[in-house]
């Protein structure tokens, strides 16, 4: 949630300095396509109809995996845009501490509190030891000792607040590239006298 809300406020920037909309249109980005099938799937394999599956439940984690890898190729692809590498590193954080977890974005229990998501983890985690349920989420109780938990969602907006959530230093990284990207991107013809 904290990339829509940095790309919002780019925007706005963006369009208080001069910039244009029509700027990103023109935005050539190699390899779009992968990034859409790359979010496509993690968005099927977090809901809970895919994601109660027994193949997903085997499997689900490493194709979670699989999408931060086929993502970081195309950033690869595409380091000449602004913020591009930014982007690139805050991703490759994330993949790193999700590896490191088995497939899963590791959180303090505090955290999810806070952010009013520890229920809904524990609902999980409950129907996943009761064999009742598998439902795939990108975040899971941690402990101290929970490898590289300081690369996790150790961060929080608290829940009475809109868009509450968690959030790691890779997710902040991945915003500020996203929000640098769209101001330079839109001021680019202005400055460029196009």
């Amino acid at each position: 949630m904290i990339l829509v809300v940095a790309v919002a406020i780019a925007v706005l920037i963006g369009l208080a300095t001069g910039g244009s909309l029509r700027a990103l249109g023109a935005l050539r980005f190699r390899f779009l396509p992968l990034v859409f099938l790359a979010l496509i799937v993690q968005v099927i394999i977090f809901t809970p109809i895919a994601g109660e599956t027994d193949l997903i439940h085997r499997i689900g984690p490493w194709i979670y995996v699989s999408t931060i890898v086929v993502l970081l190729f195309v950033m690869a692809m595409n380091l000449q845009l602004p913020g591009m590498k930014l982007v690139m590193l805050g991703t490759f954080l994330n993949g790193l501490v999700i590896v490191a977890n088995g497939g899963f974005m590791p959180s303090p229990e505090h955290a999810l509190r806070e952010a009013g998501r520890l229920d809904k983890v524990l609902q999980d985690e409950a129907e996943i030891a009761a064999g009742e349920a598998y439902v795939l989420s990108n975040s899971k109780i941690a402990g101290d000792d929970a490898p590289l938990l300081f690369l996790g969602d150790i961060f929080y907006i608290p829940h009475p607040w809109p868009l509450h959530n968690v959030f790691s230093i890779g997710d902040i990284l991945i915003a500020l590239g996203a929000g640098y990207a769209v101001i330079v991107l839109m001021r680019r013809r202005v400055m460029s006298g196009e």
